[in-house]
């Protein structure tokens, strides 16, 4: 497996086919090489209003967290839809993003997208804007100048 601690933009992507209680498949792709799955049977439970991108909570919703030592950006959300490797080869794009709002290559699942947070590209302090749906994000324990329009090249 490829070391992600490396200094240099990695991209990782999750997809879960299923659904709570019946046989469900999880795979995780590293740079667009797939890294691990596993199947399962599990019953999940919503929530609300207890999520966090860059932070994994230890004791349910509400903390205490652990976060994340780097940088998140263009963070998609594919509803309904699993991508297959070929959609996740090219939304890497050898370490180039891409418009996840339009096809490009064996992406074809633009339609589906639910969610996508650019995460500083022509955001304004504190709010993450959601591109395609209408979750915005709100920055939590940064400041103004945490955003960086810096983008894998």
């Amino acid at each position: 497996s490829k070391d992600a601690h490396d200094g240099n933009w990695h991209m990782l992507a999750v997809t879960f086919s299923g659904g709570s209680g019946v046989e469900s498949t999880v795979k995780m792709y590293l740079d667009a090489t797939e890294e691990d799955s596993y199947t399962t049977t599990r019953t999940y439970t919503n929530t609300t209003n207890c999520g966090a991108f860059g932070a994994k909570f230890d004791t349910g919703c509400g903390g205490p967290y652990n976060y994340w030592q780097g940088n998140l950006d263009e963070i998609g959300v594919w509803k309904d839809t699993v991508l297959d490797a070929d959609a996740v080869t090219a939304l890497y794009n050898s370490g180039t993003p891409i418009d996840l709002s339009a096809d490009s290559g064996d992406y074809d699942n633009s339609g589906d997208l639910d969610h996508w947070w650019r995460c500083g590209d022509g955001d304004t302090f504190a709010t993450i804007e959601d591109n395609e749906g209408s979750v915005d994000l709100t920055m939590t324990n940064m400041a103004s100048d945490d955003i960086v329009e810096d983008v894998p090249s």
